[in-house]
């Protein structure tokens, strides 16, 4: 199938206004019943802000990672991802498997007319720019991958076992210090870190940002994984246990920034929750509610200790989080 998509969104928050036009244009399909594709030759972005609050600014100023995702900009580039699944059904009855792996990058034939663009000075980042209709145009690449598996036993297979695995990457290089921020990944929601709401947790053990009234915890890493035990009740009502660990980092920054990603903080900033779940499966549809409750939470302050215990009662932050989805999380 050809698809020609266009689209125009129009944000407002405490902090900015935000509008981006989007177009794209590429072919999705399939290879027999069990590789599907979509690839995307042409897509491209215009990024406006306006009504930057002075105070929003000021914040940011303070930390140039966020002060650079949060400009105008514009992306021009391909992106597009393969699955591969052994059943490609809604809502699969039997055991299956499936691997997706998804792909962007942009600026890359822009930067070859570099020398015919007209540029500007970046003064906080000491830098020059190339642009189009005076937008500084993105430069980056970014990949994510997951492996997904479901396990179905019992004599009628209403139980099962499924996870899944996920890892996710980008980078700004060329004409772009860091991924515009709507390319960053975030975790938490109803189908990822259910401990938290979307956009809560991360990026490693910062606390959350307080000149944001609206979440926003992004980073250009993500690690995640999933598990998830399935059982049946009674009628069309089903079950399940979760946990689930990750969270978002930055790729690059100080050794002593724990917002960003090495191995000597990896364990401490791993977001782990656990919990439980009720669903309605009618066969054509599923709808569930999923309770999260934290049991790791990398944003506390390790005086106050980063494992559940009963000061988190008080301390107004919040153990967990309530969801409401349709279909399988994963």
């Amino acid at each position: 199938r050809t698809e020609l998509n266009t689209a125009f969104s129009y944000q407002t928050r405490p902090e900015y206004r935000r509008t981006i036009i989007s177009t794209s244009f590429g072919y999705t399909g399939n290879w027999g019943r069990n590789f599907y594709y979509q690839l995307y030759p042409f897509q491209a972005n215009v990024v406006r802000l306006f009504n930057v609050s002075e105070a929003f600014i000021d914040r940011l100023i303070s930390d140039l990672f966020m002060l650079n995702t949060y400009t105008d900009h514009f992306d021009l580039g391909v992106g597009g991802s393969i699955l591969y699944t052994t059943d490609p059904s809604t809502l699969p009855k039997s055991s299956f498997h499936s691997y997706r792996f998804t792909f962007a990058t942009s600026g890359n034939v822009l930067s070859l007319f570099n020398r015919f663009l007209p540029t500007q000075s970046d003064e906080w980042m000491d830098s020059v720019t190339h642009t189009i209709w005076n937008i500084p145009y993105s430069q980056y690449v970014k990949g994510e991958f997951q492996a997904t598996r479901t396990i179905r036993f019992g004599s009628t297979e209403r139980w099962a076992v499924a996870y899944r695995l996920l890892a996710g990457a980008g980078v700004g290089y060329g004409n772009s210090w860091y991924l515009p921020f709507e390319q960053q990944f975030y975790v938490g929601g109803a189908n990822s870190m259910r401990g938290w709401q979307a956009r809560t947790l991360g990026p490693g053990n910062s606390e959350v940002m307080d000149f944001f009234l609206i979440p926003s915890q992004t980073g250009d890493m993500r690690l995640e994984a999933n598990l998830e035990l399935r059982f049946p009740l009674f009628w069309k009502l089903e079950g399940a246990l979760f946990a689930d660990a990750g969270n978002v980092w930055y790729l690059y920054g100080l050794e002593d920034d724990d917002s960003y990603f090495s191995f000597r903080n990896l364990g401490q900033s791993i977001g782990l929750n656990t919990g439980f779940g009720i669903r309605v499966n009618l066969d054509y549809l599923l709808a569930r509610v999923d309770f999260g409750l934290r049991l790791h939470d990398p944003s506390r302050q390790p005086t106050v200790g980063r494992w559940l215990n009963p000061i988190w009662l008080v301390d107004g932050k919040g153990i967990g989080a309530v969801h409401l989805g349709i279909g399988y999380p994963f």
